[in-house]
């Protein structure tokens, strides 16, 4: 919004969410000139899936779910946060206060 500066420092006098934006269309052009570009016989089945990328998926599945776990402990049954967040609104909401 015009009268938002955003949250830190202009970098080249564009903001943080202006070069999110940016770089987020400049990878979908990219791939989709590299799906373009691809010769047709490049695309086979994947190989199986070794022992370490099995552990490297497990990694991130435990990772995403505690982000959602404390995510829901955080905002509790409400959808939306306050701007900025002091407290766990799922144990206020219960009656237990934490230190």
């Amino acid at each position: 919004m015009p009268p938002d500066l955003g949250n830190g420092s202009a970098i080249f006098g564009l903001h943080l969410y202006s070069w999110t934006l940016l770089v987020f269309c400049a990878e979908i052009l990219a791939v989709g000139v590299n799906l373009l570009l691809a010769p047709k016989e490049e695309f086979t089945a994947p190989p199986a899936l070794g022992k370490w990328i099995r552990r490297v998926f497990t990694l991130f599945g435990v990772v995403i779910t505690a982000f959602a776990v404390a995510t829901f402990v955080e905002e509790g049954l409400h959808l939306i946060l306050p701007d900025d967040p002091v407290s766990n609104r799922l144990f206020e909401d219960l009656g237990l206060r934490g230190s």
